[in-house]
């Protein structure tokens, strides 16, 4: 279910509605049989998602945090910089170098 709605408001409470469990339940189980809390696997899973729009389009940072269901760019920025050590635009612009030294290496890519 979480992953089916990755992109829209995703709670605990509404995955556990969902599949009529407790949500207390959902988070000790979820937390037991993953090895992290719901909360981080949606984050992951969102900083995942915003890291293919930053490779494949030009979209601002705010269409982007919106996108990927944070409360705001601010946010955003910070959880990104957070989980993965550079700030989203610092990795759309390594990860645009890095295509363009693969095009150089690897014409027909």
């Amino acid at each position: 279910h979480a992953n089916e709605h990755l992109l829209e408001p995703v709670t605990v409470k509404s995955v556990a509605e969902s599949i009529y469990v407790n949500p207390s339940y959902l988070s000790t189980t979820f937390r037991q049989e993953i090895g992290e809390t719901f909360s981080h696997y949606i984050r992951r899973k969102r900083i995942r998602h915003a890291e293919k729009l930053l490779r494949e389009g030009n979209g601002s940072m705010a269409d982007i945090a919106a996108l990927c269901q944070f409360c705001s760019q601010s946010h955003f920025i910070q959880v990104f910089k957070k989980m993965k050590g550079l700030t989203p635009e610092q990795f759309r612009r390594m990860e645009g170098a890095q295509q363009r030294i693969n095009r150089n290496v690897h014409p027909s890519l």
